[in-house]
């Protein structure tokens, strides 16, 4: 990655004096040409408006398809890079009119976008506006190495580097939502702060589906939107008095309904509908409603006082998805969406009625529906927690008949890790006519938590079930909790709801969301081995079971678990991970003994071979990366077991230390992968690696090479048992949100003398 010149660029302009450029980050194994689809829509989109103002140069990066996720030292070298390469791309233009480039980072890439801003050589104020499609904001989708960790300690909201650089860029995130089965989607939600947005697909006007990890790239309905979005964006504005992050609003959230202007309106106008707003309420609070099919903004609402309709309110209509007796999916298809309004009390206070406009009253493929109510009866509490649902098998509820719209909401239930079920069951009067309108409407359910919103369509027919999903809001206010709100036709039509949980989907979103945690469970079901120098660890871990469940439930540790009983699972599975890797590493040692003569046990295993070994790996931790050290200590190791071994009887001291070794196999691997991928495949020559970036290292390297070069009573002695007990006791609590303390503690004093070269 030393040649800038490589830089492909894609549907740009000869004109640069009316240009902005962009450019495009891949994740992790991702390719540059996966920009193709944004940047074509962009061009059409463009030229589809007619737009004078500047247009967007896209710039894409071939990172050659590096493993990222899995290599925090890759996410450095490839944000050092970048930031070269805008200085790059920013000598291409007048540096009057362009000093800064938009970033769209898919996945990992939107990390490396992030990481771009703390380093040294990132020049401020080069960098407007990043977009992340599915990035791991937060949470990293599994830490592998120390370096992945100090990735995200750097790019932490609470980093003073990060927020030095950060104060006028706009940060936009894009969830995909419950289809991403590679990012968690919970972890893609951004910190409440000023110019950040957190969106997910499912809730974008004209989109209204989730996307795939890979999908989120070019999946039409929502590409169409973001490249709309990107290219208004960089419009130059009136005096700046639209901000970029107004403009992704209004394309994400609430996106402008341009409606022609009307003559005065009075209430006797002929295609006038009035709904008188009572006067003589008691303390009730009164909504109004409406609901319509059409598309062609021949339907107007205003607010009227006396004989004149003096306030229009139709720009307050939202988008709906089509619900017909067909839909069975919110997605858009081309068909035109429905339009509502839900006009609260405070609105109408100073006037006397509502009057709805229709230009054709009697067109039989539009419908419209509007009525004012009390917001008593359209907002129902269901006050029962998720424990409720568990002992009554769910919890029901009646969906009323007169009301158009109505909000149910579960104040006690947020937890993003379940996943639930919603059963309907319609009760319809034969002398009621909505059958006659399935064809134009069929209820609709939005479901709300905090920012986050999913549509059900086409929900007509009896016991129609739902899936009920939502992630971890990064809200903290008062919404951040289940609300379904249903559109239905006012009339004779009524039923009941019944949400239960839904084992199996809670199951999989437990296992995206906590499964990285095996390979640390893995880990210290090692130490406990180590510790008792015993290889039946079944006694013990039933032990640590017990301790971690009783800690987990009565003073909430380990840490970053939302269940108590998780961590007693995944313990067990970690154990269970464990005793598969060893029984194939015991496995390969049975055959290695085979062919390796014994005569060479003594000799591999002298203190002479010991030294050069210690030597060599001291001396090359500058060129070759640590844990690829660490593998060919790992296969050094395994040949001293095989070549002791008598009929596959190991040494029972040997046998411990490789079990050990075999429990850092996941943190190694990786690594060797990316520096294979990059040394033989793509023929890219590793660095000299910095000192803060060899200090990552170090203590996982100083253990393997302490276990290698110590005797039996060196490792048996009570100093070494005292430390490995205290290691079991940090990792049970701390060891899911923080796996290298010694790490963070190098890293910080070093980071205090040397300052944050990479």
């Amino acid at each position: 990655m030393d040649k800038i010149d490589a830089l492909c660029i894609i549907y740009t302009t000869k004109n640069k004096s009316k240009s902005v450029p962009a450019l495009f980050i891949p994740g992790h194994a991702g390719s540059y040409k996966q920009v193709r689809s944004i940047a074509a829509t962009s061009s059409s989109y463009y030229k589809q408006k007619q737009l004078n103002g500047e247009r967007i140069d896209y710039f894409t990066v071939d990172l050659n398809e590096e493993f990222s996720a899995i290599s925090g030292q890759l996410l450095f070298d490839q944000a050092e890079y970048l930031n070269d390469a805008i200085e790059k791309i920013l000598s291409l233009y007048d540096p009057s009119k362009t000093s800064s480039v938009l970033i769209v980072g898919h996945s990992m890439g939107g990390i490396v976008a992030r990481l771009m801003l703390t380093l040294p050589n990132y020049r401020p104020n080069t960098i407007n506006t990043i977009l992340t499609l599915a990035t791991p904001h937060t949470i990293p989708p599994i830490v592998l190495g120390p370096k992945m960790a100090r990735v995200y300690d750097q790019i932490s909201f609470s980093s003073t580097v990060f927020n030095n650089n950060n104060n006028n860029i706009t940060l936009i995130s894009l969830a995909g939502g419950t289809s991403d089965s590679i990012v968690n989607s919970d972890s893609a939600i951004l910190p409440i702060g000023k110019e950040r947005l957190t969106v997910f697909s499912t809730a974008i006007p004209k989109v209204w589906t989730s996307c795939d990890h890979m999908a989120i790239l070019w999946c039409n309905q929502l590409v169409r939107v973001v490249a709309a979005a990107l290219v208004d964006s960089v419009q130059q504005q009136p005096q700046d008095l639209i901000k970029p992050i107004q403009t992704f609003e209004r394309h994400f959230i609430h996106p402008s309904l341009n409606f022609p202007r009307l003559p005065d309106v009075t209430s006797d106008t002929p295609q006038l509908t009035v709904l008188s707003i009572p006067k003589d309420r008691i303390g009730n609070t009164l909504v109004f409603d409406l609901i319509t099919n059409d598309s062609q903004g021949s339907v107007r609402v205003f607010l009227c006082k006396g004989s004149k309709c003096i306030t229009d309110i139709t720009s307050m209509i939202k988008l709906l998805p089509s619900s017909t007796s067909g839909d069975r999916h919110a997605a858009y298809h081309g068909k035109p969406p429905f339009r509502v309004l839900h006009l609260e009390q405070q609105y109408m206070e100073d006037y006397d009625h509502v009057g709805v406009w229709q230009y054709e009253k009697d067109n039989p493929e539009t419908f419209i529906a509007a009525k004012i109510e009390q917001e008593a009866t359209t907002n129902i509490i269901v006050n029962k927690s998720n424990w409720d649902l568990v002992a009554h098998n769910g919890v029901s509820f009646n969906i009323t008949a007169p009301q158009l719209y109505m909000t149910v909401q579960f104040p006690k239930i947020s937890n993003p890790l379940l996943s639930y079920k919603l059963t309907l069951e319609w009760i319809k009067d034969s002398s009621d006519h909505q059958e006659e309108q399935g064809y134009v409407f069929a209820p609709i359910i939005q479901q709300n938590i905090g920012g986050e919103s999913k549509y059900h369509v086409g929900l007509d027919e009896d016991n129609v079930s739902i899936d009920i999903n939502f992630h971890a809001s990064g809200d903290d206010n008062d919404t951040n909790f289940l609300q379904l709100q249903f559109w239905k036709l006012p009339g004779n039509v009524h039923g009941r709801a019944h949400l239960q949980i839904d084992w199996y989907g809670s199951l999989g979103k437990i296992v995206l969301r906590y499964g990285p945690s095996v390979v640390m469970f893995s880990f210290i079901t090692a130490l406990v081995v180590a510790a008792n120098e015993n290889m039946d660890f079944i006694y013990p871990l039933v032990g640590l079971v017990a301790l971690t469940s009783i800690s987990s439930l009565v003073f909430g540790v380990p840490r970053g678990f939302t269940f108590w009983w998780l961590p007693s699972v995944f313990l067990c599975l970690g154990a269970g991970v464990l005793s598969l890797i060893w029984i194939s590493v015991y496995s390969l040692a049975c055959i290695l003994s085979i062919f390796i003569p014994k005569r060479l046990t003594s000799y591999m295993t002298s203190m002479t071979v010991k030294r050069l070994i210690l030597a060599c790996s001291l001396a090359s931790i500058r060129v070759i990366p640590v844990p690829v050290i660490i593998t060919i200590i790992y296969i050094y190791w395994l040949f001293i077991v095989a070549a002791g071994s008598n009929n596959c009887t190991i040494n029972h001291n040997n046998k411990i230390i490789l079990m050990f070794f075999s429990s850092l196999l996941p943190y190694v691997v990786p690594e060797v992968v990316v520096y294979i991928q990059d040394l033989i495949i793509v023929g890219w020559k590793m660095p000299i690696l910095s000192l803060v970036s060899v200090l990552d290292d170090i203590p996982m390297l100083s253990i393997v090479l302490l276990l290698v070069t110590w005797t039996h009573d060196m490792l048996s002695s009570r100093q070494v048992k005292c430390v490995l007990y205290l290691a079991i006791i940090y990792y049970t609590i701390f060891g899911y949100t923080q796996p290298y303390p010694l790490h963070t503690v190098i890293q910080k004093y070093m980071s205090c003398i040397y300052g944050s070269d990479n």
